[in-house]
């Protein structure tokens, strides 16, 4: 479960976010020589979170998944101040976030489903993933067009921090 809610939350709200990456960037005055420069900068990034994944893979997936959306809604709301560092920065770092996510829901996924059942399990929540990451899109799009890019953000911001709420919530009705 935890899985899920932590892709439903947290990664789908970094997946809407990184579409507006370059047009944030642009709306701000942004050169696209520039941009391609921070994007390449950006697999530097994801490496980093490879890395920082290998060293915390004797910590508590609960607990990884906590800071991880915790850290992903803090630094979604970061790019909500519109200022070209504050868009560099929280993307870069961001993108070390997805990667460390990635692969921690991968081993979760394989230490907890049974090999005869991941495949579907894994679609399911591909599909369920999806469906959000649509309708959080153009809710996305609206906000952004109505309110202006920015205001867009808050939206992923509080599906980051929704994760928080979920998984607390999740936790009280299994000790129920």
């Amino acid at each position: 479960l935890r899985i899920l809610l932590f892709g439903i939350t947290t990664i789908t709200a970094y997946t809407v976010i990184s579409e507006y990456f370059v047009p944030s960037l642009n709306q701000l005055g942004v050169s696209f020589v520039f941009i391609g420069i921070v994007a390449a900068t950006e697999a530097l990034f994801f490496s980093l979170g490879s890395l920082i994944s290998q060293k915390i893979k004797g910590v508590d997936k609960k607990r990884v998944y906590t800071i991880l959306s915790l850290f992903m809604g803090l630094f979604l709301f970061l790019i909500t101040s519109a200022t070209v560092l504050s868009v560099i920065i929280g993307f870069l770092v961001l993108r070390t976030i997805k990667a460390i996510s990635e692969i921690v829901t991968m081993e979760d996924w394989q230490n907890h489903v049974e090999s005869a059942q991941r495949a579907t399990t894994i679609s399911i929540n591909s599909f369920v993933k999806n469906l959000v990451y649509i309708l959080v899109g153009i809710l996305f799009g609206k906000i952004a067009d109505t309110f202006g890019l920015f205001k867009g953000f808050y939206l992923a911001s509080a599906m980051s921090f929704s994760y928080l709420i979920l998984s607390k919530i999740s936790r009280l009705k299994q000790s129920d």
